[in-house]
């Protein structure tokens, strides 16, 4: 193994330890942009850098919080839980009140059927106060 490091005073033995946490930081992103595919820049500027791990650091923090209302994928990475509940499809209608979001039949409904009924009265400012009502179907 060879480290290299740029701080001169710290041992061989406590540079791994020093380390360790910033490895564990880098491990977590380079899982999420494995994932989310956000590493492929189209501008070398400083602002798209940072907008981009902001983005990846978010969608993270997302898939996370789904994972956690789940039981049985509290611990599933974020292309595990876009496979098996975000891709598919479903149909939005939208009424003057409503924001209806019907998803259709797949065998994980149920997992995802418990946390939605948690919320019966979803109102949705930025859509002028409509209601987001989940139907599975």
């Amino acid at each position: 193994m060879l480290l290299i490091t740029n701080d001169p005073e710290i041992g061989a033995k406590e540079a791994p330890m020093a380390y360790a946490h910033r490895w564990r930081i880098e491990n977590a992103l380079s899982k999420n942009v494995d994932f989310f595919n956000l590493n492929a820049l189209s501008s070398p500027l400083i602002v798209k850098v940072d907008f981009d791990i902001a983005m990846t650091l978010l969608a993270g923090a997302f898939y996370k919080l789904l994972a956690s209302k789940l039981p049985y994928y509290k611990h599933s990475r974020a292309k595990t839980l876009f496979r098996n509940f975000v891709e598919g499809r479903a149909d939005i209608s939208i009424d003057s009140d409503t924001v209806l979001l019907r998803i259709e039949r797949r065998g994980r409904n149920p997992l995802l059927m418990d946390p939605a009924s948690s919320y019966p009265d979803i109102r949705v400012p930025w859509w002028g106060g409509r209601r987001l009502v989940f139907e599975f179907v």
